[in-house]
């Protein structure tokens, strides 16, 4: 297949041609890769500063002569350009957290993503799993930006969250998760009438909490263990945070919390949220206050085919197969915060949405309902390499097995420390908490 051509951009204009450099030296990363430990760093510092200095003149003559073969002197020029750009963009990340940028090139759009914290990868190098050759080699170029590609009618939004401010002179925070409540909570609404999804699919939506004071002496009861604890983070499940239930949480907040604002951040779980005659799964994150900072909508559609799921959902019912005709996220909420980028998949798009994986993040929120959490597992493991990522998982799940109910995933070889903390009402499991590391 030939290679496809990007249009030579303007070098005055530097964001598409930073784009445009970026992704060419994406082809030619092991050559680069290998070519830079060849070179005395002394070559490579005199080079740098030539760049600093000249950079509008070398990088318009560099993008001339990109269709050329990847010769030595190509390749370090391309680089030391690269890396000027960086330095020039570090600076102004640094003073302005919520610009980023997006250039079309092709008629393909692409947006700047500044560098991950690696958060969760303190310590000792001989305690962490390896990281994958794609990262291995950008720590070796030192190269800390990407330019992802974002597929067309989607979108990128980022935000600066300042909740999780002034971990400065801390040596850690606290995540807990809750799974609190499963499918058995909740009503569940489906017109076996109306077989009009894919494959004769009958849609089903979830109508709220079948006991509603329970549901909220629950999550009184969790929220007030989680504040004890000294949590920071609160994660809840999927589809078992009703409208009620998320008012509920951002009245305790507003009221209990800010007497001292231990809980920074409460992903609320998910609901079905309703908007005229479509709806959507959506996930609210709450703030000290109970304000919501950001919302995601879930990108991929959730089907059951299993007869004993159904059961367990429509008890009696014959209905053979049902889908959530939710209408799919265009748009993703990348948080940025002073411990790193916080992402909040809703269950399967952690699993299957590959901007997800594309993005990357310091740490995964993920509110989940699924049988079990082992393709999670799998992806934590995926996302840990790829990312050096901490990954949790709150599951609505009424089993007594710890391993359905949560997933909390360190880049560790050594497995983290999760305790289970005892509540004031009859919650199995009740709530979980993880220890991450800062310093």
């Amino acid at each position: 297949m030939p290679r496809r051509q990007l249009p030579a951009p303007d070098a005055g204009d530097l964001q598409p041609s930073w784009c445009r450099l970026w992704l060419w030296i994406q082809e030619h990363r092991q050559l680069l890769a290998n070519l830079i430990g060849q070179t005395r760093s002394k070559d490579i510092t005199e080079k740098l500063e030539q760049a600093g200095a000249l950079l509008e003149p070398m990088l318009e003559q560099v993008l001339k002569e990109l269709s050329r073969s990847p010769s030595n002197d190509l390749l370090m020029r391309a680089y030391v350009c690269l890396v000027e750009l960086e330095h020039r963009a570090s600076n102004k990340v640094e003073r302005h957290w919520d610009e980023t940028g997006k250039v079309s090139l092709d008629d393909e759009t692409y947006v700047l993503l500044p560098p991950l914290r690696h958060t969760a990868r303190i310590g000792r190098n001989e305690e962490f799993f390896a990281l994958s050759d794609e990262l291995a080699i950008d720590g070796a170029l030192h190269l800390r930006f990407r330019w992802v590609n974002i597929p067309y009618g989607q979108r990128i939004v980022r935000q600066r969250i300042t909740e999780l401010a002034n971990f400065q002179d801390k040596s850690s925070f606290l995540v807990a998760m809750a799974p609190f409540a499963s499918h058995r909570d909740m009503h569940w609404a489906a017109s076996p009438d109306d077989a009009r999804g894919y494959d004769h699919r009958v849609p089903m939506r979830c109508g709220g909490s079948m006991d509603k004071a329970a549901m909220e002496g629950r999550l009184k009861s969790i929220l007030s263990t989680a504040w004890d604890a000294g949590a920071h983070v609160l994660l809840l499940p999927e589809l078992v945070v009703d409208d009620d239930l998320l008012q509920h949480c951002k009245d305790w907040l507003a009221t209990e919390n800010l007497r001292e604002p231990r809980l920074r951040l409460v992903v609320a779980g998910s609901r079905h949220c309703h908007e005229g005659d479509n709806f959507a799964n959506r996930c609210t994150v709450l703030g000290a206050a109970g304000d919501v900072l950001w919302e995601q909508d879930k990108r991929s559609h959730f089907v059951i085919d299993q007869q004993d799921a159904l059961q367990a959902l429509f008890p009696g019912s014959d209905m053979a197969k049902v889908f959530e005709p939710t209408s799919l996220g265009k748009t993703i909420t990348v948080a940025e915060t002073e411990i790193g980028r916080l992402l909040t998949p809703i269950c399967l798009d952690y699993i299957e949405g590959d901007l997800w994986t594309k993005l990357g993040a310091d740490m995964y929120l993920v509110p989940a309902m699924s049988g079990n959490l082992s393709r999670f597992v799998d992806q934590a493991k995926t996302m840990g390499g790829r990312h050096g990522a901490a990954s949790f998982v709150c599951n609505a799940q009424d089993s007594a097995a710890e391993e359905k109910c949560r997933l909390a995933y360190l880049p560790f070889k050594t497995r983290p420390v999760v305790r289970r903390l005892t509540s004031s009402s009859e919650i199995i499991p009740p709530l979980f908490t993880v220890e991450v590391r800062l310093k």
